[in-house]
């Protein structure tokens, strides 16, 4: 469902990797997972800060909250079932989210339910 980040399974415990879309690949040294996962999160934040900047709309948007089609984040914004806080900004289309919001989200998903490897 979320081709943008996924997290691959590392090669021993100590070591969390993650590969974008661009196919950049990070891997993290810590003494333990949390540690590493800790700075894989900060790394994703900094990642779509540098990215997006401070807002994130559109495609880049509803993408990264897994969304197949502009038309299924409409519909999930219309129920009230996006994850997260969007808003509108005056004299501007479209809805727009906090980009750490959503590195925030991917984080929480990332540590409630652990993301499969991508195939290739």
């Amino acid at each position: 469902m979320f081709s943008k980040y996924a997290l691959l399974s590392p090669s021993d415990s100590s070591t969390v990797a993650i590969r974008c879309d661009r196919r950049e690949a990070f891997t993290f040294e810590g003494n333990n997972m949390a540690d590493s996962e800790r700075q894989m999160d900060r790394r994703v934040a900094s990642y779509l800060l540098d990215l997006h900047g401070p807002l994130m709309y559109g495609r880049s948007l509803w993408a990264a909250l897994g969304y197949p089609s502009a038309q299924a984040f409409r519909r999930a914004v219309r129920t009230g079932s996006v994850p997260i806080r969007t808003f509108t900004l005056e004299h501007r289309r479209g809805r727009y989210a906090k980009t750490l919001d959503v590195a925030d989200w991917l984080a929480n998903l990332a540590a409630a339910d652990r993301i499969e490897p991508l195939k290739d």
